[in-house]
């Protein structure tokens, strides 16, 4: 299992580890686990991570990540972190490398920062393909960025107060934060009670937001832009699909294909699990 947390300040107060601390022992939930905390003025990133064989162990995140354009004394300080993967980061990877990037681990989120480095905060995350959650700090900018992956696969949750802006992968790990009351949301209670669910804009603890699906938070210095929707479900048209059932069934082979392409690692052993039900067959 693993999980991420961080605090931006808002104010003068910078954030050390007695406030990470306690967050990242809400995201531990077994034995084995490692956590790692890294602050760099205003802001402070964790993780908690669990090993597993086969992965990328090379390097541990929170991840710095250095950059000085060619020709330019232009010179970039990113610090991310990043739960999940993004499947086509080695494609990105080699594009990245075509404009001089020479990347020092595996890990994905060198693939987010440097990506962040050279497309800039709007065109960025276009390219990203994959399950993730995960946050940037651009210390020469003063620039925070928290996202979450286009279908909202991993969970990402935040909190503002005048001071300070809080996220992890749980809402519980934000209640460790002490600016943070655990006060109910009354609201999102009754409609739980009355139609079995959650609205998704809404979590049970007062003041505490989940990220949309596909969005991403911007901070300039202590301006906190809404939440910005940077991909959404593409409009179907209306007109029926003209060509022949069989190229339209090459088609959506091609498409089936290239999805599991890049979601499969060639270095670790993957398998296949059916309920056995109907839904299966």
């Amino acid at each position: 299992m693993s999980g991420i947390c961080g605090v931006l300040s808002l104010g003068e107060e910078l954030p050390g580890h007695d406030v990470m601390a306690p967050m990242l022992a809400i995201l531990k939930t077994e034995g084995g686990e490692t956590a790692k905390i890294v602050t760099e003025g205003n802001c402070a990133l964790g993780q908690v991570s669990q090993a597993l064989q086969g992965s990328h162990s090379e390097g541990r995140q929170p991840l710095r990540v250095e950059h000085t354009f060619p020709g330019s004394s232009i010179h970039k300080v990113i610090h991310s972190v990043l739960e999940g993967e993004i499947f086509n980061h080695t494609d990105i990877r080699s594009a990245l490398r075509a404009t001089r990037h020479e990347f020092q681990t595996h890990l994905d989120s060198e693939t987010v920062a440097r990506s962040y480095i050279q497309f800039g905060e709007h065109n960025f995350l276009k390219p990203f393909r994959g399950n993730y959650a995960f946050a940037l700090w651009d210390s020469s900018e003063k620039r925070f960025i928290l996202a979450r992956d286009r279908p909202g696969c991993k969970p990402l949750y935040y909190a503002v107060t005048k001071d300070w802006f809080i996220f992890a992968s749980k809402a519980t790990a934000i209640l460790a934060h002490p600016s943070i009351s655990s006060r109910l949301n009354m609201a999102a209670l009754n409609h739980l009670m009355l139609y079995g669910y959650l609205p998704d804009t809404q979590t049970l603890f007062d003041g505490i937001e989940p990220m949309m699906p596909g969005h991403l938070i911007v901070v300039n210095g202590n301006r906190i832009e809404a939440q910005q929707q940077y991909w959404s479900v593409p409009e179907s048209t209306p007109d029926l699909d003209a060509r022949p059932e069989n190229d339209i069934a090459a088609d959506l082979l091609a498409h089936m294909r290239g999805a599991i392409r890049v979601r499969v690692a060639d270095s670790i052993v993957n398998g296949i699990y059916l309920s056995g039900t109907l839904e299966s067959a």
